[in-house]
């Protein structure tokens, strides 16, 4: 492997640190209250896209587990390219989640 290549490879620390930034960003304040939304976390980026949707236990669950199957498939793909693809993928799907929920929050501090 050349200097170059180690550089530029996705490293599992890469991963934990973009959670825990999406994680951080999208609640509303870094407290016990804030910590207590976060199981609902996957339901902003289907806010985003639909503000007034009815929000289910079945459909949180589908969430998590499609968030887990991504970190999953970043985790353990080898090659360098798809690998940065499948990172790439998740962290405009944490990007976009958090846009979700901070759009949210902002409607609700209105109310």
């Amino acid at each position: 492997m050349h200097a170059s290549e180690s550089t530029l490879y996705i490293k599992p620390w890469h991963v934990v640190i973009a959670w825990l930034v999406a994680l951080a960003a999208s609640m509303p304040s870094i407290s016990s209250e804030g910590l207590m939304t976060l199981p609902l976390f996957p339901i902003g980026i289907l806010l985003l896209f639909k503000p007034k949707i009815d929000v289910t236990f079945p459909m949180i669950a589908i969430l998590w587990l499609h968030y887990l199957a991504i970190t999953a498939a970043t985790l353990l793909t080898e090659k360098r390219r798809p690998k940065t693809i499948i990172f790439s993928i998740l962290v405009i799907l944490l990007l976009l989640n958090i846009a979700g929920c901070r759009q949210t929050w902002s409607a609700v501090s209105r109310i």
